[in-house]
């Protein structure tokens, strides 16, 4: 009788074989699962190091078959002696199996949102495999990942595990899980477990920074973009925006917050100097190098590289920043090749599809960069309503900047003044111009207080003539482009020429 059940185990197990088989005949599989010190190694006493009854083990043994190779996880950030031995041994036992061992860099095996964002990227790495994820071995929030990226990532996952053998002389059994595609469960799961790793209020409340309901709705999305740990982000909008606030909160919310955030202005270095910063150099490389020299993207490896005024930077440029993307290495200037896990979030107050259009800046590059975009509107764009909340948030964090007893106090001209202003150096420029007033230590800011620029040609809108009306919102839109006529036009929706003729 038993050898009647064990043969009926084994037609099963080739039946779900043959079945899975034949779905994916064209396309090649790969195995990817957890190792686990638990079920991979001894821990009952009857023997010392690697258990060769454990779930990769049996897997190999008993039911790898067609698979391209088998992708094993550790959740080490470096070398783990029981994890090599581990793989050696499966690779001793397995010549003809290739086994690739990777350390993601796990801090905490129980935290659901740091597994997600670490395993996420392999999976799309491989995207062009059907990907069997193995459910047997890692821990009970590894198992429920696997779950909501078979379920929701849109790739081409299947779910198995094994069950040991009950007895000396049988056989492990392999379940694969048809699990439906259901996404409401997973949807409820991620947003509980962000809800609870987020620890960031519904208003956005930040004491170094002021976030208005305007842009509440790009600081969730920002939230949610950070969540994967791959994917670059490109933030547009004018100079004064914020633009490297929301990359710093991008970095600060993901997976990567505990590796460095480093910023490059990309206008303010010529090429050579520019490859340099990027990507190192060694030493005797040019004339000058007396060192060697690492680069941003090799100090933020593991984290988040801010390229700002991304839209400056040369076709030469372009071209060495697209391999990186492409290949996810860097060359440092006369050294070899090496690669680097960086987030790349870029910004520009350039309008770089039009860049594209004149050939200034290349399309691949462009979407390389723009897998998300992000777009921070100008200050005169946000509202009276929030114009007054960031007045009277600098008014507070200022006081305490420049360690006065009393809070800045704005006449109601000096007030009318600022409402009515179209600053075109957005919240950069509103909060230079609290500054100036702390620094000129009046009790009282009036007319005179103010920068030339703020009183000089100031229009009159209270007029009624059409005229009137509509030169103040043409001059109004102009200073919202900073002078540029082109701009000027598109927003207006009339043809340059017309604009010209206006404004003689």
């Amino acid at each position: 009788m038993q050898r009647y059940l064990t043969q009926i185990v084994h037609l099963d197990r080739h039946l779900q074989q043959i079945q899975i088989s034949t779905e994916t005949v064209h396309m090649k599989k790969i195995l990817i699962s957890w190792w686990a010190l638990w079920t991979d190694f001894y821990q009952d006493g009857k023997g010392k190091g690697v258990d060769k009854t454990g779930p990769n083990f049996d897997m190999h043994r008993y039911f790898y078959n067609g698979y391209e190779k088998h992708i094993l996880l550790c959740s080490d950030k470096e070398d783990s002696t029981r994890f090599e031995h581990l793989c050696a041994a499966l690779r001793k036992e397995f010549p003809d199996h290739e086994i690739e061992g990777r350390y993601i860099g796990i801090d905490d095996v129980l935290d659901f949102y740091e597994i997600k964002t670490k395993v996420e990227p392999i999976l799309w790495e491989h995207r062009e495999y059907q990907m069997q994820l193995f459910f047997s071995p890692g821990t009970a929030a590894m198992a429920i990942v696997w779950f909501l990226l078979h379920q929701q990532s849109g790739l081409n996952t299947l779910l198995l595990q094994t069950v040991r053998a009950k007895k000396e002389g049988e056989d492990p059994v392999i379940k694969y899980l048809n699990i439906e595609r259901e996404e409401t469960l997973g949807s409820f799961l991620i947003k509980q477990a962000n809800t609870e790793k987020a620890a960031f209020s519904k208003h956005f409340e930040d004491e170094d920074y002021y976030i208005g309901r305007s842009i509440e709705p790009i600081y969730h999305l920002a939230e949610t973009i950070s969540q994967a740990n791959r994917g670059n982000v490109l933030i547009l909008g004018a100079s004064g925006t914020g633009k490297e606030h929301l990359a710093h909160f991008i970095h600060q919310k993901s997976a990567r917050h505990n590796a460095a955030f480093l910023t490059v202005n990309c206008a303010a270095f010529g090429d050579t100097l520019l490859e340099s910063r990027l990507f190192g150099h060694k030493k005797g490389s040019f004339t000058g190098a007396t060192d060697s020299h690492k680069g941003y993207f090799e100090e933020a490896n593991g984290g988040t590289i801010f390229l700002d005024e991304i839209g400056d930077i040369s076709p030469y440029m372009q071209q060495l920043l697209l391999r990186v993307l492409q290949n996810q290495e860097i060359a440092p200037i006369g050294g070899k090749p090496q690669k680097v896990d960086v987030r790349i979030v870029a910004a520009t107050n350039k309008d770089l599809v039009q860049l594209c259009k004149d050939g200034e800046f290349r399309w691949d590059l462009y979407y390389r960069l723009a897998t998300i975009e992000l777009e921070l509107p100008a200050l005169n764009q946000r509202g009276p309503k929030e114009l007054e909340a960031l007045i009277d948030f600098f008014i507070k964090t200022k006081q305490k900047l420049f360690g006065r007893n009393k809070a800045l106090q704005l006449s109601s001209e000096a007030k009318k003044r600022i409402l009515s202003y179209s600053f075109p150096g957005n919240v950069r420029e509103l909060e230079s111009l609290i500054e100036r007033f702390y620094l000129l230590n009046s009790s009282k800011i009036e007319i005179s207080d103010f920068p030339g620029r703020m009183t000089e040609q100031v229009l009159d809108t209270s007029s009624l003539k059409l005229k009137d009306i509509e030169m103040a919102h043409i001059q109004r839109v102009l200073q919202m482009q900073e002078g540029n006529l082109a701009k000027t036009a598109k927003v207006l929706d009339v043809a340059l020429n017309t604009l010209k003729r206006r404004l003689e």
